[in-house]
């Protein structure tokens, strides 16, 4: 080690040639600056081939974010290049860096001047690159906005769920003179202008915001010509839809819409998916539903578009699966798979599908890809799990339901879900037991939130109690659902019907189901319940009067009718209690044996009487 003041000669010494160094760097940079204009280009240029050549050769090693580096350096020393202005904002849209793309034309055609044509460029940039929400910024800039750069910006705000502001946008053109010029265009000119297509993007635009009234009064105007008349009827049977009033009326809109613009092979694809829709959730008609979507399926397979075509496709599979059509579904599958062949929901309804064919081992691959699928929520994993194991009930492969209920238990053991999920599916194969216990240990896991899944596993932990002969235990849960929630209208229901068919506790039963209607006051199983109650304690008109709505909601279950049935024997009203056992007897489904016999007998009893 050097001796003290050595060691500080050195440093002093040290920092006198740094500070002449920094000296005769500024001295370079002053001549340089003094020196002819011809000259420092020459550097520049000479700096920018150097930069350029460099990034040739990154490029030729495929390294391709270390040789846009080098371009930006070769431009920053020759910013008046044209190959490098247009060259460097499309090499940064193909790297996914938008903001570099715009900083670049920003600081070509003058270093930062936006006129109208570096603003539309920059515009044009988001617009490829889906930044949708930098346009409208730009659009301000504009100092001479031309009609095209306002349909850019109507697009822009539409995509960024600007519905208001689009609204006011569109109404400002439709008043002003601008447009006159291209709305007096020949028919056939692609450039031409309907006004009653603003009237239509407006109504779309109210409809998003469900302000279905004022749309309505767009596509009413938009109806009055030939041109916009089938899509102004496609917005007004879509907001009677919407508005609930006559769901009816509103299907048959839509269907009548959806016939004629088939005719002519135009698409809504809104319209279609709802009406699809409609029919498999609301009425079930699967088969319905596959017939209506597959006209638009088969018009995204032309388009080659392979997103839509994934996402109508797996819609149009849980359709077919639905309506058994299981053959069908596993030859879309095989063409969906050619387009995306890691997506989660092809992998996982592949699996289902399989196992609905009765190949399991096939299923067991398709389920196992679709549980290694990475980047998947857990809420879509157990959303998997449960179509898998309830899938494997419902077609009696209990085994693999087994399998999957063991991994799916072993791979989220703090779930709630996971457990409730279990338990359902062991109370399908009928292990009441193994589902109280699993019931019982999602009711643990969610007991501090009390949430809708807490009473939903509290109340099938009742039922699973009962399922397996023990009333008592199932009694006391459903009364602490009660006591803890009184708007639970099912642990009401359950409890109230279950006194009743033991004749117990008929006017405690009677409030329950009182409070249950009070939730669902045209739900026709606690209608059922409440006028099953009343027949218990002998009040047969006033039954009478609550079965009959309970047929008008639950026509065609078979209780309803049986019990309307019981209820005429009561009061001598013997013919029409013999069509209602007829009806129950025509209704009543497999399984239900001991009914199908005590209903055969009261009916037989009720011919010999007569």
């Amino acid at each position: 080690m050097l001796p003290l003041p050595n060691r500080f000669f050195y440093i002093l010494l040290s920092l006198l040639l740094f500070s002449c160094a920094t000296v005769r760097d500024t001295a370079r940079d002053d001549d340089r600056r003094a020196a002819p204009k011809q000259l420092r280009d020459s550097v520049d240029l000479r700096v920018s081939s150097y930069l350029f050549v460099e990034a040739k050769n990154m490029e030729r090693r495929e390294r391709y974010y270390e040789a846009f580096r080098f371009y930006k350096g070769a431009f920053s020393y020759d910013p008046y290049s044209e190959y490098l202005m247009d060259l460097l904002p499309e090499y940064a849209v193909q790297l996914n860096l938008p903001e570099e793309a715009v900083n670049i034309i920003s600081q070509g055609k003058g270093r930062g001047d936006w006129s109208d044509t570096i603003v539309r460029q920059a515009m044009g940039i988001y617009r490829r690159t889906a930044g949708y929400e930098k346009i409208p910024q730009f659009f301000e800039y504009l100092e001479e906005p031309h009609f095209y750069d306002t349909l850019v910006y109507l697009d822009a705000l539409e995509k960024t769920a600007r519905h208001m502001e689009a609204i006011t946008v569109y109404k400002k053109i439709a008043e002003s003179s601008t447009i006159d010029s291209l709305v007096s265009l020949p028919a056939d000119d692609p450039g031409r202008v309907n006004p009653r297509d603003f009237d239509i993007q407006i109504g779309d635009l109210y409809r998003r915001e469900e302000l279905y009234d004022s749309a309505l009064v767009y596509y009413e105007k938009a109806r009055t010509e030939e041109e916009t008349r089938l899509p102004a009827l496609r917005g007004i049977a879509l907001s009677k839809y919407f508005m609930g009033e006559n769901i009816p009326e509103a299907v048959a809109r839509m269907e009548e819409v959806y016939a004629e613009a088939l005719e002519e092979s135009v698409y809504f694809p809104v319209l279609m998916e709802l009406l699809a829709w409609h029919y498999a959730s609301v009425e079930q008609e699967y088969v319905r539903a596959v017939e209506i979507l597959t006209p638009l399926y088969q018009y995204v397979l032309s388009r080659e578009n392979r997103d839509l075509l994934v996402y109508y496709g797996k819609a149009l599979v849980l359709f077919m699966n639905s309506a058994e059509l299981f053959e069908q579904s596993e030859n879309l599958l095989t063409e969906l798979r050619t387009y995306s062949d890691t997506n989660f929901y092809l992998l996982l309804y592949s699996g289902i599908t399989a196992t609905s064919l009765g190949k399991v081992e096939e299923a067991e691959r398709w389920f196992n890809r679709a549980f290694s699928t990475e980047d998947v929520s857990t809420e879509d994993l157990l959303g998997a799990y449960r179509y898998a194991i309830w899938n494997a009930v419902a077609m009696e492969q209990n085994e693999l339901a087994h399998t999957y209920i063991y991994e799916m238990l072993d791979r989220f053991p703090g779930s709630p879900h996971a457990y409730y999920i279990a338990g359902v599916a062991q109370m399908r194969m009928g292990e009441y037991s193994t589902g109280v216990g699993c019931f019982g240990r999602a009711a643990e896991l969610s007991k501090d939130d009390f949430s809708d899944l807490y009473f939903s596993v509290l109340f099938q932990k009742a039922v699973a109690h009962d399922s397996r002969g023990d009333f008592s235990a199932a009694e006391e849960i459903l009364e602490e659902i009660i006591a803890q929630d009184s708007t639970q209208h099912l642990a009401a229901n359950y409890l109230g019907y279950s006194w009743a068919e033991r004749g117990e506790n008929l006017d405690k039963a009677l409030r329950l189901l009182e409070l249950a209607l009070s939730q669902e006051p045209t739900n026709g199983a606690y209608l059922d319940s409440y006028a099953w109650i009343l027949y218990q304690k002998g009040e047969y008109e006033e039954a009478l009067t609550y079965i009959t709505k309970a047929v008008r909601y639950l026509d065609e279950h078979y209780v309803v009718h049986y019990h309307t049935a019981d209820i005429l024997v009561q009061l001598g009203r013997y013919d029409e209690a013999q069509t209602s056992y007829e009806e129950a007897l025509r209704l009543i489904p497999e399984g239900k044996e001991d009914d199908r016999r005590s209903i055969t007998e009261k009916l037989n009893t009720l011919k010999d009487r007569n």
